[in-house]
C-alpha cells in the first residue's frame, strides 16, 4: 500500500505497474491407487491471506493437475481436498519473486467407510524459533509428525539427519 495525496493546486499522475506475480503448478492423487484426482480443491489458507483479497484457489483437471498464477512471493501454505478423501494442509512453499516454485505433488488419503473427513497435516506441525545453537519448539500441532515423533513444547532441536541445525 503506497500512500498518495494530491492537492488541488497540483495535476498528479500516477504509473502503477503491477508484477506478473509467480505461477504454482503442482499434481493431486489418491494416496492409495496413486490415480490423479480431477475436481480437487486447492486453495491458499485463509490464515496466511491477511489483508490480500485477491488470492484465489484453484480445481484440478481430469489429470490432477492445477495451476495457481499471480502468486505474490512469500510463504504460501495450501489447503487441498477432493470429495471421499481427507483434506491436507500442507507446509508453506516459500515462493520467490521472478521464480516459479518446482511443482507439488500432493496425495490425498481416500476415506474408509463410515470414516469421518479429517485435515491432515504434512510435514511436522511444528512452530519453531531459533535460540542460542537450536530451534525451539514453540508450539505443536496435534495431528503433525511433530506430535507423532514425541516433540512437545520447550524441546530444542540441535540437529537434523546429523546436521547441526547452525549450519543450516
Amino acid at each position: 500500500k503506497l500512500p498518495v495525496s494530491v492537492s488541488e493546486e497540483s495535476i498528479a499522475s500516477l504509473k502503477v505497474v503491477l508484477g506478473r506475480g509467480q505461477t504454482l503448478r503442482g499434481r493431486v492423487s489418491d494416496a492409495a491407487s496413486k490415480a490423479p484426482l480431477g475436481s480437487a480443491r486447492v486453495a491458499f489458507d485463509e490464515r496466511n491471506l491477511g489483508d490480500d483479497p485477491l488470492q484465489y484457489g484453484s480445481e484440478t483437471d481430469a489429470t490432477g493437475t492445477f495451476t495457481l498464477t499471480g502468486v505474490r512471493p512469500g510463504p504460501v501454505t495450501l489447503h487441498v481436498s477432493a470429495p471421499d478423501h481427507h483434506a491436507r494442509l500442507l507446509p508453506p512453499v516459500i515462493v520467490e519473486s521472478g521464480r516459479d516454485p518446482a511443482p507439488l505433488d500432493v496425495s490425498l488419503r481416500p476415506l474408509a467407510k463410515d470414516e469421518t473427513p479429517q485435515v491432515e497435516l504434512a510435514g511436522l506441525g511444528l512452530v519453531l524459533a531459533p535460540h542460542e545453537d537450536a530451534l525451539a519448539v514453540g508450539a505443536v500441532a496435534p495431528a503433525g509428525g511433530g506430535a507423532a515423533a514425541g516433540i512437545v513444547v520447550g524441546d530444542a532441536i540441535v540437529s537434523v539427519n546429523g546436521r547441526p541445525v547452525v549450519a543450516m
